[in-house]
């Protein structure tokens, strides 16, 4: 992540609590070279000292319009509410002055699942595999990756292709023995080299490629931060306002989110993608909520994955869910999810309890 002007001594703060995280920071101390940095290379995370004045304005403007940042996650360093108040606003973390080691992780801990998810979503897998282009009335293309994300690969080709042609990709991956097929496009040609984005890839395809990447990045990190970073948890709710914003809390408080807006999906992604817990509400288009629980808990690859139900119906079915399989029994009122999502955070990290084991179930929250 680029660091613009930065004090001496909390540069080094910054980057030692950086790097416990696995994260290397790039310190720029002058406006112009971290421009150039966000118009050539990518970053999980940027951080702006707003003592920079009108200045943190180019450089926010520079991050929500580059095609590579603008997803990234970006914070504010202030001494104090009034300084930069816009600029504070435009930024979704602060670095509060004094600064100290202690304050610098409290400020990075909410934040680090962003920066994962971010990571993750940017992850390229430097990997040589066979790699078979399909083009239309025309020879196929043999050749081999040199690397691999979920939006498509670089690889190591002579053969005179086109930017923009429409091809076919076709590849195994490592421990994988049914072949890949994407619809894709040929983005980039450069020193032998062809950038091939993926246009179309089926779910299954797309849900294991995602996993497959997800392992790989898991290796390049800390072993306590791989260990939360497993922790995987599937959101189903048909409100998409109630989802979007149980999403990013889960998603800051560390954990991988997958998200199914009715029962159908949510049995389909249940089973492509096994998460560790599953938030379920009751009231779903397709297939009903207590219909999900009952095929999830008859179904042995998901009846071991703890459920937490929500709804809004009164405490008298508690019993009855619980006695179905599910983990945890909500009201969404107890919750107060319209206002924020921290005591459904809590309600997960409760049922998944340490060292993710679930568990014995756990009565309504209030």
């Amino acid at each position: 992540m680029p660091c613009t002007k930065l004090q001496a001594g909390f540069a080094q703060q910054l980057s030692h609590a950086l790097q416990e995280l696995s994260i290397s920071p790039d310190v720029c101390r002058e406006v112009p070279a971290s421009l150039r940095l966000l118009n050539c290379r990518k970053f999980d995370a940027v951080i702006v000292d707003l003592q920079l004045g009108e200045q943190c304005g180019l450089i926010l403007d520079e991050v929500h319009l580059s095609p590579s940042n603008r997803t990234a996650v970006t914070f504010a360093i202030s001494g104090s509410d009034a300084e930069g108040t816009a600029f504070r606003k435009r930024s979704e973390f602060v670095f509060e002055r004094p600064l100290s080691t202690a304050s610098i992780r409290d400020t990075l801990k909410p934040a680090y699942g962003l920066i994962l998810r971010e990571r993750r979503r940017y992850f390229r897998c430097a990997i040589s595999i066979p790699v078979t282009i399909l083009r239309r009335n025309m020879p196929e293309v043999r050749c081999y990756s040199v690397n691999i994300s979920e939006g498509g690969m670089a690889v190591s080709a002579i053969v005179p292709l086109i930017a923009g042609e429409d091809v076919q990709v076709q590849f195994t991956l490592p421990d994988h023995k049914v072949p890949f097929l994407a619809e894709s496009k040929i983005c980039w040609l450069k020193s032998g080299r062809i950038g091939v984005r993926f246009v179309s890839l089926s779910q299954e395809h797309k849900s294991e490629l995602q996993g497959w990447l997800s392992q790989k990045l898991e290796e390049t990190l800390p072993e306590f931060v791989a260990r939360k970073f497993q922790c995987k948890v599937l959101l189903v709710d048909d409100s998409k306002f109630l989802r979007m914003a149980n999403e990013l809390a889960l998603t800051k408080a560390g954990f991988e989110v997958s998200t199914a807006g009715d029962g159908e999906e949510a049995l389909r992604v249940a089973n492509d993608k096994p998460p560790d817990i599953i938030l379920l509400d009751m009231m779903l288009p397709k297939i009903s909520g207590p219909e999900v629980l009952r095929a999830l808990k008859a179904n042995p690859a998901t009846m071991d994955i703890p459920v937490i139900v929500l709804t809004s119906l009164s405490q008298r079915n508690e019993e009855q869910l619980l006695s179905e399989g599910a983990a945890a029994y909500f009201e969404k009122s107890t919750l107060g999810l319209d206002k924020n999502s921290d005591r459904l955070v809590a309600a997960v990290e409760t049922v998944l309890g340490p060292g993710k084991s679930p568990r014995k179930p756990a009565r309504k929250g209030h």
